[in-house]
């Protein structure tokens, strides 16, 4: 008997070491995440298979990268899983083995990184950049720290690169009309970001007789984006008409009054053709101003000067998701949008029965009519007391002919960002883009976000390797300990039932 129960102890003992070292040597992952954030999509794998050469792409990463941040041992998982297709190669480079005139050249950037103890901190530069190559084109991605819109950033980049490898670079082309001059200032994010997703930003100044040079070589395979409605001259606003007439895409970023941006922000109601075309449509902007309690706290610095405090603002109407139409794919990996004194939007779908409201404020906003009172320091409860509390719409959407996107704040991807820290208004900017030239499934792909990051970032190495230490004991020691001993008390209670039932 005792030998029969030694020789089982064994076994059991000799199968959990094996399946330790197979679970090791076939480290076989299964991706359990709702959204597959793991794996890559159907989207992408059919991109990479129509692919008529061979891409490459290239990591190039600090040698200490993985051990400061762990959650790059996620990227580099999921950036193997693309080497794994027979027309991609996918390389890792430390940027330690390359030369400093190598870096510059390539592009590369560091991200500053805190490490060290509580008696010394240290500033590292760690680098995680991705070089995407096909055919002769090639493509830069500076910044790598984390998977959230990885794959979206790869499929949206080989895309251009295959346009590019053809000689099709131009089907990106976007249109572009506001005041010329305001490119360089009050909207100087816009075109960057637009260049950033890949598109061809081609500038069309309202304010210049050079715009009816340009409109007339509008195409409308080519998306429209409209900031701003002052100064649109009879025979630009036709042309703009005739553009939307025959199907054409466009998204119009446009308030019914205007703000003195460099001043004390002085509100005075517009009063402007294009209002008046977009209501022919069935979106009908007003002279006025919303209020909501769903606002942003502006820091401001009191009147003497001497000191600053906080004032909601009620003008700059935070938007969360339960204020939009989630169903609407430009709302892919939605964050709290940022509204700077948007105008009420009311649609008409007696003119367009496709007319379909996709952001509104709260049901506590309210309409300022007249007397429009912006100063933050003169605001109170007291200046929209008695108004009647409602929900207003804020941006709508259209599909009878071609894609209509209508928002009725014009500042709402103006330098007025920079006060909210509201930098994920130019990225929706970017999606409404992306959804007036069809790339809905692209779009999707940004909703694949880890709700949790899978690792934090250690500033302490020796916390790191502790944590590491501990779950290895845990995993391949206590664990296998806690079942064999399991394993052993039921053995040792099997036996003494069978002597007590055999006492001889």
């Amino acid at each position: 008997m005792k030998k029969e129960f030694k020789l089982q102890f064994f076994l059991v003992f000799l199968i959990l070491i094996l399946l330790i070292l197979l679970s090791e040597k076939l480290n076989k992952k299964i991706d359990m995440s709702n959204n597959k954030i793991y794996s890559i999509s159907n989207y992408t794998n059919e991109l990479f298979n129509s692919l008529d050469d061979c891409a490459s792409i290239t990591w190039f990463k600090s040698k200490n990268a993985i051990k400061l941040l762990p959650q790059l041992d996620y990227l580099n998982a999921i950036l193997n899983e693309y080497s794994k297709k027979e027309n991609c190669n996918f390389n890792i480079v430390e940027t330690e083995d390359l030369s400093e005139n190598a870096i510059i050249k390539l592009g590369l950037i560091p991200e500053q990184i805190q490490t060290g103890t509580r008696d010394k901190q240290i500033i590292e530069n760690i680098y995680s950049s991705l070089m995407i190559e096909y055919k002769d084109e090639a493509k830069l991605i500076p910044f790598v720290f984390e998977i959230n819109n990885l794959e979206y950033t790869i499929a949206n980049t080989m895309s251009n690169l295959i346009q590019d490898s053809i000689g099709l670079t131009l089907e990106r082309q976007v249109y572009i009309i506001a005041q010329k001059e305001v490119f360089n200032t009050q909207y100087k994010y816009v075109l960057p970001f637009l260049e950033y997703a890949g598109y061809i930003p081609v500038l069309i100044p309202s304010n210049t007789k050079d715009s009816l040079n340009e409109i007339n070589s509008l195409n409308t395979e080519y998306p429209l984006i409209v900031i701003g409605s002052e100064n649109i001259s009879k025979t630009l606003l036709q042309k703009i008409n005739n553009f939307l007439q025959n199907s054409g895409n466009a998204c119009f970023f446009v308030s019914g009054m205007k703000i003195d941006l460099n001043g004390n922000w002085v509100a005075e109601p517009k009063s402007d053709d294009l209002i008046e075309l977009l209501a022919s449509y069935g979106f009908y902007i007003g002279r006025d101003l919303l209020l909501d309690i769903f606002n942003f706290n502006l820091q401001m610095n009191s009147k003497d000067g001497l000191t600053s405090e906080i004032i909601n603002y009620p003008f700059w109407i935070r938007i969360n998701r339960p204020q939009i139409d989630k169903d609407q794919p430009l709302f892919a990996a939605y964050k709290t949008l940022q509204t700077f004194w948007p105008s009420s939007l009311i649609t008409d779908n007696t003119i367009d029965k496709t007319l379909k409201p996709i952001i509104h404020t709260s049901n506590q906003s309210t309409k300022m009519i007249e007397n429009f009172n912006t100063d933050p320091f003169l605001i109170d409860n007291n200046s929209y007391a008695g108004l009647k509390p409602e929900k207003n719409i804020i941006a709508a959407i259209s599909k009878k002919r071609g894609k209509i996107f209508v928002m009725s704040d014009e500042y709402f991807i103006s330098t007025a960002i920079e006060y909210a820290g509201a930098d994920y208004n130019l990225t929706f900017m970017v999606n409404i883009v992306e959804w007036l030239s069809d790339k809905t499934q692209l779009l999707k792909l940004k909703n694949k976000q880890t709700a949790i990051m899978p690792f934090k970032s250690f500033e302490n190495k020796n916390e790191y390797t502790k944590i590491i230490i501990y779950a290895r004991i845990l995993n391949f020691i206590l664990i296998p300990a806690v079942i064999l001993s399991v394993i052993l008390i039921l053995k040792i209670k099997e036996r003494k039932q069978k002597n007590v039932q055999n006492p001889h």
